[in-house]
C-alpha cells in the first residue's frame, strides 16, 4: 500500500492509470533518482517556497506583461469554459462572458 500511495503522490492519479514506462521516465528525470524524492526527516517542510506558491504565478504574469504588454494577462476573470478546435486555437470564455481566441492557455 505504501508503494501505491507513492505512485499516487507523484502522479496525482490512481496507480492503475499510470504506466510503468511513465513511472520509469519520471524516476529517470530526477537527478539522483528516487533517493532525492524522499522528503527526509519531518516531511517536506524544508521544500517550502519563499513567499508562497502564488509568488510563482505573480512572477510569471509580470514577465508576460513585460514581454507582450499588459493586455495579455487578464486578472479577476475566472475562466468559465474552454473549447478546443482543430486549428489548434482555443476559444476561452471568462466570467464576464467575453471570449478570447488563443493559441496557448495556462
Amino acid at each position: 500500500n505504501i508503494k501505491l500511495s507513492v505512485v499516487f503522490t507523484f502522479s496525482a492519479c490512481n496507480p492503475d492509470r499510470v504506466s510503468l514506462l511513465y513511472w520509469l521516465i519520471l524516476l529517470r528525470s530526477v537527478p539522483g533518482g528516487y533517493v532525492l524524492l524522499d522528503d527526509g526527516l519531518n516531511g517536506a517542510q524544508h521544500y517550502r517556497l519563499k513567499n508562497g506558491a502564488q509568488n510563482i504565478s505573480i512572477l510569471m504574469a509580470n514577465e508576460l506583461k513585460k514581454q507582450y504588454g499588459s493586455d495579455v494577462i487578464q486578472f479577476s476573470q475566472p475562466v468559465t469554459s474552454v473549447r478546443y478546435h482543430d486549428s489548434l486555437l482555443t476559444l476561452t470564455t471568462v466570467s464576464s462572458c467575453q471570449q478570447y481566441a488563443t493559441h496557448r492557455l495556462f
